[in-house]
């Protein structure tokens, strides 16, 4: 990404995810309330790149000046660089269950996620007596988990086209 510097212009963000259908399985077959059920568990990362092109170089800008009766010209520093700024990584933990039972009639997943991103984008202020205002740089971390969960009941479904149905979620 043309934001960064040389040396971080390239950004490496493997995933990997995995399930198992335990329903699929031979110990589940006897159990004839349960439709589906499903474990799976994922970790990846993704980066992010939501800055303007060219942060990490120092840019400059068409300035007008007075050179005895003439408006001229020129040319000067209007940002300052950053040969350091990297792209910003999320690395995400998900691990979840999915069911299904009595027929489709009550279905849901749970889940637990654990979500940390480090090396924030953020634009930085600085004093204006050093000529410049603001530099875009990384800094920090946040960290988000919690345990989700979606759960449906098929109150009513009769042959005359009258359906009740209902939903849940819930965060925590």
């Amino acid at each position: 990404a043309s934001q960064f510097g040389d040396n971080t212009k390239w950004g490496y963000f493997p995933s990997v995810a995995v399930a198992w259908n335990l329903s699929s399985e031979e110990f589940m077959q006897s159990i004839s309330s349960i439709d589906l059920a499903k474990l799976r568990v994922s970790y990846g990362s993704t980066g992010n790149q939501a800055i303007q092109p060219y942060q990490t170089r120092g840019l400059l800008s068409r300035s007008v000046y007075n050179f005895g009766d003439n408006a001229v010209f020129g040319y000067g520093p209007s940002t300052i660089g950053n040969p350091n700024l990297q792209w910003e990584t999320s690395r995400t933990l998900n691990l979840g269950l999915d069911f299904s039972m009595f027929r489709g009639r009550f279905t849901g997943s749970i889940e637990y996620y654990d979500v940390t991103t480090s090396d924030l984008l953020l634009r930085r202020n600085l004093p204006p007596s050093i000529g410049f205002t603001e530099v875009t740089t990384n800094v920090g971390a946040t960290r988000n988990n919690g345990i989700e969960g979606t759960f449906s009941t098929v109150n009513i479904d009769n042959r005359r086209g009258f359906k009740w149905s209902t939903d849940f979620q819930f965060f925590i």
